[in-house]
């Protein structure tokens, strides 16, 4: 129970901070119960009465009554925080109590009798240490006014409660001393009867003043025995010294006394000498425990200042703005980033009311807004952000951007505080402006000059175009009159004159080459290649019926070519140039021999379709790679690295315009593919291509091709 009238709680009950004790509380109240309720019934059943006459210290009734209702008490409010009826029924049996301890008093004062002693069971007149039958001695009407008027005093929240408990304990101590030590005076007085007291009252009244201490724990005795500091660890660890030691010393030394150890002055030393050495000895141990604790703590609170004063120094150096107001809203601390920064028209900044000085800053509407964040969190804990606050200033021109934030502190008086962080981003975002107004200019003038780029190249294209396609008039001309030259002078020409003539026909023709495969080759480039379904397989076929050239080779093209996402008419100019090298170029005297296949292989290059979306393809990480081998006479390793450039050609005869595969290699690339070459320059060469498969379940493509799929990687050639 908390005595404090200002705590937290409804009025009247007893606080949380009842909770840790609650268990020595309801034990108290159960030893009362227990106690009083034994006595009861020995007086209801006449034992108590026989215990009287044969001499003997017996509770009296209302004692027995007074101690049951006291434990009641206790019990209904030691357990979870109690509610109106429970709290009623404290106060109702703690009225009683006082009641009884009051009437009791009041017959030892006045001398009269109430006839309350012998409402519940009557006791013979000449009961020991008894001042009038069944009457309750001075001693135990004491204790049970006092609890009465400490248990009320603890549910109206006084302060002054818990010490009644500790009354209640000290006043029963010197009859528990009189049975301890068998001294009847300090229990059975027979010449002040009035003063006589049971020993089961004193430890059931003993038990209940300590359940009414333990009740009150932030104020009174069990405060400071719960103190988290050097005094309340002192007192925790010299008051069960304190009360024991002389308790334990003086029962061994009555006790050595009686069996005839020693006599009175040398029982009395002894006692004294130990009493000595255990307090000195615990004085020692105390002392030592406290300097180490002082040692402790001062080491703890130079750590606790240098930690303050780094953080102080790391905040003051912080490039962010910060500072820190109390709980009335005032500015208590403020870094230097923030006193030349958002607030160096505030003059005497520190001490100032927040609101106030939000004021001078911002507009009323703005400086409301901000200082009721703040507000809010310093009542709620909750913390608040706010990454676009851009406002206009009152005391400087232009609009103002930060970005803040406010969290509720505990500053070093124990009260809640706000601290803000914030990060003056005007000069970002005037830069983030200027570099999207440049961003979107550069996006013009690229887009401009892109265009204007375009136009040029299609101007360029018509022009190359038409120059190729015109070229081959005076080429056909010049072909021509010598052909006719020749025909004309037939066997009277002179043999150089029909050497140079057949020059000039075979450089008209080679030139006429050359023009075709621009042409082609611009074509290719200039085109649309539109991808769908390929069957390789009848295209390759249809090829060989349609191509005379390929006559008279040896073409094996193997079965099942899955179909792959390709043009038609551009893999036709790539096989035909593939197939048509393969045929030209054969040893002396030996017939061309030329294999197609193909392979299902893992795209580790990770090549994909410019068409993903293309139909049949979803880039499942499959690619076909179709392979066109011949037993010529090879590629020079050399000539490998640049054989897919344009003019790139060999020293053979044979060798064309060097056109050809620069072709294919453009094509196939522009239907997402790849293409390459091994050769060892002596054993044939083997050229390949990659290409989407149309099938995207790479095993149904497997099986198609009759094939295992297989993981390589080729560089391109």
């Amino acid at each position: 129970m908390n005595p404090n009238p200002r705590a937290k709680g409804t009025s009247g009950s007893p606080p949380n901070s009842i909770r840790p004790l609650s268990w020595v509380i309801v034990l108290a109240g159960v030893t009362g119960m227990a106690m009083g309720g034994y006595w009861l019934v020995a007086w209801l059943s006449g034992a108590a009465t026989t215990r009287g006459e044969a001499g003997i210290l017996t509770m009296k009734t209302n004692m027995a009554l007074g101690q049951m209702l006291a434990g009641a008490a206790l019990v209904a409010v030691g357990f979870a925080e109690p509610g109106k009826v429970r709290r009623r029924v404290g106060v109702a049996t703690a009225s009683l109590v006082l009641l009884i301890g009051v009437l009791t008093l009041s017959e030892h004062l006045f001398g009269y009798d109430m006839g309350i002693d012998q409402l519940l069971a009557r006791e013979a007149p000449g009961a020991p240490a008894t001042a009038s039958p069944n009457r309750i001695g001075v001693p135990g009407s004491a204790s049970l006014f006092i609890f009465g008027a400490g248990f009320l005093g603890l549910v109206w929240r006084q302060r002054w409660a818990g010490y009644m408990g500790v009354a209640m304990c000290f006043i029963n101590i010197v009859p528990l001393v009189g049975f301890l030590y068998t001294i009847e005076e300090f229990y059975g007085q027979p010449r002040v009867p009035s003063m006589g007291i049971a020993w089961p009252s004193v430890v059931a009244l003993i038990c209940l003043g300590l359940g009414l201490a333990s009740a009150q724990v932030e104020s009174g005795p069990m405060a400071m025995l719960r103190r988290n500091d050097a005094g309340g660890a002192l007192l925790r660890g010299l008051l069960p010294a304190v009360i024991l030691v002389p308790l334990v010393l003086g029962f061994l030394r009555v006790r050595g006394q009686r069996w005839g150890w020693y006599d009175t002055e040398a029982g009395t030393g002894i006692m004294i000498l130990a009493l000595i050495a255990i307090f000195m000895g615990l004085l020692w141990h105390s002392a030592l425990q406290l300097s180490q604790s002082a040692l402790a703590q001062g080491r703890a609170e130079a750590e606790r200042r240098r930690s303050e004063q780094t953080l102080l120094q790391l905040v003051e150096r912080s490039p962010f703005g910060t500072y820190l107001v109390d709980g009335r809203l005032r500015i208590t601390q403020m870094n230097a980033s923030s006193q030349t920064g958002a607030f160096r028209n505030v003059t005497s900044v520190i001490g100032r009311p927040l609101e106030e000085a939000l004021r001078i800053l911002w507009p009323e509407a703005v400086a409301l807004e901000v200082a009721g964040r703040f507000r809010h969190t310093l009542e709620s804990g909750e913390p608040f952000y706010s990454r676009d606050f851009v406002r206009p200033r009152s005391d400087v021109e232009g609009i103002q951007a930060y970005e803040w934030e406010v969290h509720r502190v505990t500053l070093t008086d124990g009260q809640h505080g706000v601290v803000c962080y914030y990060y003056d981003s005007t000069k970002l975002r005037e830069a983030e402006a200027v570099l999207k107004r440049s961003n979107e200019q550069l996006e013009q003038l690229v887009a401009e000059r892109t265009a204007k780029l375009q136009e040029m190249v299609g101007e360029l294209e018509h022009f190359s175009y038409t120059i190729t396609h015109d070229m081959r008039a005076p080429l056909r001309a010049m072909r021509s009159y010598a052909e006719i030259m020749t025909d004309s002078r037939g066997d009277c020409a002179a043999t150089d004159e029909r050497d140079f003539l057949g020059r000039i026909i075979t450089a008209a023709d080679r030139m006429d080459m050359i023009i075709r495969d621009a042409l082609t080759f611009s074509k290719a480039v200039k085109d649309e290649l539109p991808l769908m379904p390929v069957d390789l397989g009848k295209l390759l076929r249809g090829m060989l019926d349609t191509y005379p050239e390929l006559d008279g080779a040896a073409i094996r093209i193997e079965s099942a070519i899955p179909p792959v996402m390709g043009n038609e008419a551009g893999l036709t100019q790539c096989f035909s140039n593939l197939l048509g090298n393969a045929v030209k170029f054969v040893r002396s005297g030996r017939k061309a021999e030329v294999r197609v296949s193909s392979e299902l292989v893992q795209n580790l290059s990770k090549i994909q379709s410019p068409t993903p979306k293309a139909q049949g393809h979803n880039g499942d990480g499959h690619i076909v790679r179709i392979w066109v081998e011949d037993k010529g006479p090879g590629i020079p390793k050399e000539l490998l690295p640049r054989l897919f450039e344009m003019f790139s050609r060999g020293s053979s005869p044979q060798a064309g315009t060097g056109m050809g595969l620069a072709l294919v290699r453009k094509v196939v690339e522009r239907m997402g593919g790849r293409v390459g070459v091994e050769s060892d320059g002596e054993n044939g060469s083997r050229f390949w291509l990659e290409l989407q498969p149309v099938d995207t379940d790479a095993e149904s493509c497997a099986i198609m091709a009759g094939q295992t799929i297989s993981s390589c990687d080729h560089a391109q050639t």
